[in-house]
């Protein structure tokens, strides 16, 4: 078998180049890289490309309503978990899309999983190699809401069945938090008050956690956040100079280069105070959408955005979504941000989800996975191959090739 592939553009170093990534307000960051998206981890694209239009979809509807849930892909596979269905009850549904129309859901069971019955939970999923972590959460007892610093684990064969191996050293939720280089940093949060502290713990062991810094925005608490390139980015979120006046919405737009997660600056506003918002990557625009927003987040928004990545100073107003939620799982999937359920201010979960399709021109220079078969018996070597017309002219080129010779491999 000769594979011709360009994998390795996602391989250490170069994950921060792959064109689209996602994050949700439940929260996906998600690969062992840099905080790259789920999907990332696959061959996806390369650079350079440019920004041609967007276009929202048609809505389409969730089979069970849910408000903050957990949404990541693995195997093909979008998963939407969770999350809360009223002000006083949650849901243990899972609800699941294929990777090829993630707008089409399905209810496919509930899971036994305790951690799987939280309301607001602020929890981050992340990806490390062949397993999902969930590294802390907020969950909701029935009567009122505890932190846990429980770290769970789930194998990528089964998502939906998680097992605790540790506690995180401070508990913590809603934070932002950023994979950079062999750490997990974590910036603000709730850690039973809102925090201003940077903490930051080794991916090889969850549960350790050191103080490495203060958040230059003071006290920070349910932000919007994403990576991109070398640059990390902090939108909005709850903030004040104290724990206890952590309780008005601000706009502010921060950014920190990798080489150094807590050295924070402001860099510009975002048009509206916003918290308990997620985000997505396409290419290299960032969208925002489903909001809260007013001073102390009781406004519920139908308005999204989008901007310039890499520097999201400047914003432009997309076609407005078909209600007034926020409390949104997202989700990147190729070329398409997807938005599901949400909550309003009756605290109502939604069925509703949302989505807006990014095109770009220049796409020729993807990474592309391409196999091909020869039955080679007797014949000793090959000398030349003849690759398939779907890999564009000028495309680089790094070919393996694989012999299989019974019980003896050799390349």
């Amino acid at each position: 078998r000769a594979i011709y592939q360009a994998e390795e553009f996602l391989a250490a170093g170069a994950a921060s180049n792959a064109r689209s990534v996602g994050f949700n307000p439940g929260l996906v960051s998600a690969a062992p890289i840099q905080g790259q998206s789920l999907r990332a981890q696959r061959p996806g694209y390369r650079l350079p490309f440019q920004y041609n239009s967007i276009v929202k979809n048609a809505m389409k509807t969730l089979p069970q309503p849910t408000s903050y849930p957990e949404v990541f892909e693995v195997n093909d596979l979008v998963y939407i978990t969770a999350g809360r269905v009223s002000s006083t009850s949650a849901t243990t549904a899972i609800q699941t899309a294929t990777h090829d129309d993630p707008t089409t859901v399905t209810k496919i069971s509930a899971t036994t999983d305790a951690a799987y019955t939280y309301m607001n939970s602020g929890v981050e999923i992340l990806r490390f190699g062949d397993y999902l972590y969930r590294i802390g959460e907020q969950v909701y007892t029935g009567s009122s809401y505890v932190l846990t610093p429980t770290i769970k684990r789930a194998h990528i064969s089964d998502p939906t069945s998680w097992s605790a191996i540790g506690t995180m050293a401070v508990s913590l939720c809603w934070s932002a938090r950023f994979v950079v280089g062999q750490y997990l940093y974590y910036v603000g949060g709730s850690a039973g008050s809102v925090t201003a502290n940077i903490y930051r713990s080794p991916l090889s062991d969850l549960t350790q956690m050191e103080q490495v810094g203060t958040f230059a925005g003071s006290y920070l608490y349910a932000p919007t956040f994403y990576q991109y390139g070398d640059y990390l980015y902090i939108i909005g979120g709850r903030s004040g100079s104290s724990a206890s006046a952590s309780t008005t919405l601000t706009n502010k737009i921060w950014r920190a280069h990798v080489s150094d997660p807590t050295a924070w600056t402001q860099i510009g506003t975002f048009p509206v105070a916003l918290a308990y918002t997620g985000c997505g990557v396409v290419g290299d625009r960032v969208i925002i959408g489903g909001v809260r927003t007013g001073s102390d987040g009781g406004t519920y928004s139908t308005s999204a955005w989008m901007a310039d990545a890499s520097n999201p100073v400047s914003w432009s107003t997309l076609t407005a979504l078909n209600a007034a939620i926020a409390g949104r799982g997202s989700l990147v999937v190729d070329d398409t941000y997807c938005l599901y359920g949400g909550t309003n201010a009756s605290s109502s979960g939604s069925t509703q989800i949302d989505s807006y399709t990014l095109t770009f021109t220049n796409t020729a220079d993807r990474a592309i996975v391409y196999t091909e078969d020869y039955s080679l018996d007797s014949v000793q070597s090959i000398t030349s191959v003849t690759l398939d017309a779907k890999i564009p002219a000028g495309t680089s080129i790094r070919a393996m090739a694989s012999f299989d010779m019974g019980a003896t491999w050799k390349y």
